[in-house]
């Protein structure tokens, strides 16, 4: 049994070995896959996969997220969301600006939701944006870069944010506010036992 977290892992390991090795023993429970687990050649269909692979779906609470913004730091009417510039980040803004464009509307007015390469363009957008929002929402910043290319630590960009933002940032996603920020929203997902007729997940959100 392999456990894999994250859309690039879900991609780059679980789906070439089981592409590669259809008849293997192996299997693959994965987690925090934001995309559509049916665009995987190994994945026939969530109710029975066709293939040893199972796990849970990660759905990012936004109208949770930004309505316990708007009342924890009342009166807050404007945010932006930032992101890393990772795969799972790329498909959850696509997956945002898509419920928006159906005509989806947040408890805060979202003016933008940006990804971001590297930390000097991350401390430039907070520059930009402390005037034109009350909240800044964030998604991810694990994969963001230093000018050599390097993966910046996490905790680092956190704490810079906390720190020099005028404007109070928040995580979208659990776990970030340990990282130094003012705040994050909590994923519970569940997941039943892995065998190809089991995929359906059943997801729950709720507030720190």
């Amino acid at each position: 049994l392999v456990f894999v977290t994250d859309d690039i892992a879900a991609e780059e390991v679980a789906v070439p070995y089981l592409e590669e090795h259809p008849d293997s023993e192996v299997s693959f429970v994965f987690s925090g896959v934001n995309g559509d687990p049916l665009k995987y050649s190994v994945v026939k269909s969530l109710e029975a996969p066709g293939a040893k692979i199972t796990g849970t779906l990660e759905r990012i609470p936004f109208n949770e997220g930004l309505d316990a913004g708007r009342r924890v730091f009342s009166p807050a009417t404007r945010a932006v969301i930032f992101a890393d510039d990772s795969i799972s980040s790329r498909t959850v803004m696509d997956s945002f600006r898509r419920a928006a464009f159906a005509g989806a509307t947040y408890p805060l007015e979202v003016v933008d939701f940006i990804q971001i390469s590297t930390f000097e363009e991350w401390k430039q957008e907070v520059s930009a944006y402390e005037n034109r929002v009350d909240v800044i929402a964030i998604v991810n910043y694990h994969r963001i870069r230093d000018a050599s290319g390097n993966i910046v630590q996490p905790k680092e960009v956190a704490k810079w944010t906390a720190e020099n933002s005028t404007v109070p940032a928040f995580g979208l996603i659990s776990d970030w506010s340990a990282e130094g920020l003012a705040m994050d929203v909590n994923v519970v997902a569940t997941f039943r036992p892995v065998t190809p007729e089991l995929f359906t997940l059943h997801t729950e959100s709720g507030k720190d």
